[in-house]
């Protein structure tokens, strides 16, 4: 936690928004799945007491997206059946409880909140086989209909946000939308937001994507965003004590 305040703190020196965004592991909004000899702690989690320990302080924007996702867990599939990852549905979730706290802390930077295009599933033609099969040694043909085809989505042509880099910066992605009047954003990321980018994307007008834990100021002293969006995943909470900043 004394991290991410000390992020926060120094971001907020310079005028720069600070959200902090932890996307749940499978196994926190899939219990029930769990087989019967996974007996559940009665103690508070790594991720109740970051969570409380963040709001008795106030001074980082945490975005806590468990409840959002069970709720959406009971009128769709919102992660992988072959996957450890949340599909297109539960990035859609994460991707509307974020921008509403980054909408909050811009103010009036942020004209609005770029609407989200579902992707239409098609049974029997789109296919999904994800990392818990290969983990497993299946083969790939055991997968799963992809009910929110992200492939669909990056394939869309129509879309404001390209890529301006061609991968010669190994960890870094940056993408620019060319709307007049958006900010700039810096989001440190893990793989849970391949399908956050183009999501994220299209309320920015220039966006990086650092694959790190580690907020480096050069960088953000460099590129000048309106706000930082740090996304992790729950089993890596202690990522940003392990990596402080320099």
């Amino acid at each position: 936690m004394k991290e991410l305040v000390r992020r926060s703190e120094w971001l907020a020196s310079m005028g720069i928004a600070y959200v902090v965004a932890v996307v749940p592991d499978k196994f926190t909004i899939y219990p029930d799945h769990l087989p019967n000899w996974v007996a559940r702690s009665p103690k508070a989690s790594p991720y109740d007491r970051v969570r409380d320990a963040l709001a008795r302080d106030g001074r980082v924007a945490f975005v806590d997206l468990r409840a959002p996702l069970l709720a959406a867990k009971a009128r769709e599939r919102v992660y992988y059946k072959t996957d450890s990852h949340w599909n297109f549905n539960g990035a859609i979730v994460g991707y509307d409880e974020i921008m509403r706290v980054v909408a909050r802390k811009l103010g009036g930077k942020l004209p609005q909140i770029a609407p989200v295009m579902r992707p239409a599933h098609v049974p029997g033609v789109d296919f999904y086989s994800g990392d818990l099969l290969q983990m497993l040694g299946m083969p790939s043909r055991m997968g799963e209909d992809d009910v929110a085809p992200l492939s669909k989505v990056l394939g869309d042509t129509t879309r404001c946000a390209r890529r301006t880099d061609k991968g010669e910066f190994p960890g870094f992605e940056f993408y620019a939308c060319d709307k007049p009047g958006l900010p700039r954003a810096v989001v440190l990321r893990d793989s849970m937001a391949i399908p956050l980018i183009p999501l994220l994307s299209e309320n920015f007008s220039r966006a990086v994507y650092v694959s790190s834990r580690s907020l480096d100021r050069e960088l953000i002293e460099r590129e000048k965003p309106d706000v930082v969006i740090e996304e992790l995943v729950e089993r890596s909470l202690h990522a940003p004590g392990a990596l402080p900043m320099k």
